[in-house]
């Protein structure tokens, strides 16, 4: 088979992507599997970063930039497409097509060209049933809950510690924002006698932090860890 595989937000190293590229990687084993996006020198980084193999994936061109009649002729030669969207609905005419929705998005009405793009799709799939509470509603649909993979084999039993912890991308101009600020406020108290682990790239959120740990990653891809109070940090950005 000829499978196509399309997030637009391919570039953020994040959970859907690694959704995604997990089954890429899995049906590149037995099929030709195409990842649509116009910088191939991602493939490198990607295969760093969420630890998958991709040697037998192929990066080209994004097909859905394109005018419409280009985008058509190029999705019709596929046999499989899955969609990660973001909101929207790429119109396709492979044979068999997937939309997968990792954002709970909330539509209050579909125009009829958005209807008619949702008929081309067998399949809806979600993450979570928190997901597809609000799928199935703004979509008018029964979407189909499939839970992200998990390397289990690399997961090793271990003593249970008294630690809450969190992680999410927590920005107020996201349409999931986590409300980090609630929840330091309920475990406040709580933190006294047990530690409280967030991960957050606001600011605010990160001043209440007694120590900070981070991650970055230099141009070679390598990451590296840091660990630093939140005084130290300030200091240092503030050079």
């Amino acid at each position: 088979m000829k499978i196509g595989f399309y997030s637009p937000y391919l570039d953020t190293f994040g959970g859907g992507e690694r959704y995604m590229l997990t089954l890429a990687s899995h049906l590149s084993k037995k099929n030709q599997v195409d990842i649509f996006w116009d910088d191939p020198s991602i493939k490198a980084p990607l295969t760093r970063f969420l630890k998958i193999n991709l040697s037998k994936v192929a990066f080209k061109q994004n097909i859905f930039k394109g005018k419409l009649l280009q985008k058509l002729t190029s999705t019709r030669a596929y046999d499989l497409l899955f969609v990660l969207s973001d909101g929207s609905i790429p119109l396709t005419l492979a044979s068999k097509n997937i939309l997968h929705f990792q954002v709970p998005f909330k539509f209050e009405s579909l125009s009829f060209y958005t209807k008619l793009k949702l008929k081309r799709y067998q399949h809806v799939v979600v993450n979570s049933q928190f997901t597809k509470s609000f799928i199935d509603k703004s979509f008018r649909i029964n979407s189909t809950v499939i839970y992200p993979p998990t390397d289990v084999k690399s997961i090793k039993a271990a003593n249970k510690e008294k630690i809450i912890f969190s992680v999410g991308r927590f920005s107020a101009n996201q349409l999931h924002p986590k409300k980090q600020e609630v929840l330091i406020d309920v475990f406040k108290e709580l933190s006294k006698k047990t530690q409280l682990l967030l991960v957050t790239h606001n600011r605010e959120t990160m001043k209440c932090a007694g120590i900070l740990y981070g991650v970055t990653m230099g141009e070679d891809g390598v990451s590296k860890f840091l660990s630093l109070k939140f005084e130290e940090a300030e200091a240092y950005t503030n050079r």
